[in-house]
């Protein structure tokens, strides 16, 4: 469900019992209003979907790596996972692993050799991130 998606972005949903709970950042919320509209009209279909511990887990991961600024490029020398040095860590690994990529060479998003278009970063990245 791509509204899920969209909210995983920028922040969480959870399922706690017959309801479900969205957690973003204040200034995301009249940005995202569409996805949670969605989420509220498609309730059981969203729930079936946090329920399933395999989409959790993935969510989980993607929602880390988002957060983090991580970046999946298309360089000269093939795929390579682009980390912010400052951000990469444990949890940053166990995320690319979770969702098959830990196989991908890394390199950190401020070094030589990385196009510009990668090494745009959120103002509020760091604080979403720590």
């Amino acid at each position: 469900m791509e509204a899920l998606n969209e909210i995983r972005r920028v922040g969480t949903v959870l399922s706690a019992g017959d309801c479900l709970k969205v957690q973003l950042p204040e200034g995301a919320i009249a940005e995202l209003k569409p996805a949670i509209d969605t989420l509220r009209e498609c309730k059981a279909q969203a729930m079936a979907i946090l329920a399933n511990p395999e989409f959790s887990e993935a969510a989980r991961a993607a929602t880390v790596l988002n957060r983090a600024g991580v970046r999946i490029m298309a360089l000269d020398r093939g795929l390579t996972i682009g980390v912010w040095s400052d951000l990469s860590g444990p949890e940053i690994r166990a995320a690319l692993q979770v969702l098959q990529l830990d196989q991908l060479p890394m390199a950190f998003l401020e070094g030589p050799g990385i196009p510009l278009r990668y090494k745009v970063r959120r103002r509020d990245l760091d604080a979403e991130a720590r």
